[in-house]
């Protein structure tokens, strides 16, 4: 990461979470349970390297030696540090130790908006300063038939897949129990208070709802190109890039 921030100029972000599948853990030889803790011990020992410029630290898990830090990190006091995940423990620890908090892309913004309540209390106890980074899926086309055409398949993959591995986000949402158990829900049903898709006005509309609702810092928008981007992908990312963003913005100075 300290690399990538110098090749990048001082753009790289650090997102991390504390993983979901037993069989990651196996294959390292960690016991699924310690991931919690370890990676709690993690991200103080990667705060404290890049703030001092040394690595030494005396923790259970990563006991290291007064080494230094090479390349050091651009940006300072070290690069913005996101942490993923829905539970209360995650939360706290985004409050503590991480500078902002990421959503994943399963959950609605009823299920949302609690818990960015909840991160924000987390933070005014911590006394840390909430960052709320947004991560939904995205697409936009010139008509919504398009749209379905093109994403609603891919979309439907994706949280199938997620589902049977086990990142259900919210896992008492009727609609993803449906889907993760193999129904074609249909597009309305499917993209409601889920996605930021459907015309450039109407993204630009749905990006103003969650802003109005969440207060959102940032926002990752993920495009499901399959293994390459096709064409359509590309359209689409280009809509956003030269007709959602510009208008958002211009609705919302200063982001």
């Amino acid at each position: 990461m300290s690399t990538l921030d110098v090749i990048s100029g001082g753009r790289a972000i650090l997102g991390v979470g504390a993983g979901y599948r037993p069989y990651e853990f196996e294959g390292h030889h960690v016991p699924f349970d310690e991931r919690g803790p370890r990676l709690s011990e993690g991200l103080a020992l990667i705060r404290r390297a890049w703030t001092t410029g040394r690595y030494r630290h005396d923790g259970p898990y990563y006991p290291m030696p007064d080494v230094p830090v090479y390349p050091m990190p651009i940006q300072r006091p070290h690069p913005p540090i996101l942490v993923g995940g829905t539970s209360a423990v995650a939360i706290r620890r985004a409050a503590t130790l991480a500078d902002g908090w990421f959503t994943l892309p399963m959950e609605t913004l009823p299920v949302v908006v609690e818990l960015v309540d909840s991160y924000r209390r987390a933070c005014a106890a911590a006394g840390t300063t909430p960052y709320v980074c947004l991560m939904r899926e995205a697409w936009a086309a010139s008509t919504e038939r398009e749209v379905e055409d093109q994403w609603l398949d891919r979309a439907l993959a994706f949280h199938r897949y997620y589902w049977q591995e086990g990142t259900k986000g919210d896992e008492h949402d009727p609609v993803l129990r449906r889907v993760g158990g193999g129904e074609r829900v249909d597009y309305e049903t499917f993209a409601r208070d889920r996605s930021i898709v459907g015309t450039p006005d109407q993204c630009v509309a749905e990006l103003q709802r969650w802003c109005d609702a969440i207060g959102f810092d940032e926002v990752v928008l993920t495009f499901l190109s399959g293994s390459s981007p096709s064409p359509v992908t590309v359209d689409a990312v280009t809509l956003f890039a030269e007709v959602v963003i510009p208008a958002f913005r211009a609705a919302n100075p200063g982001t």
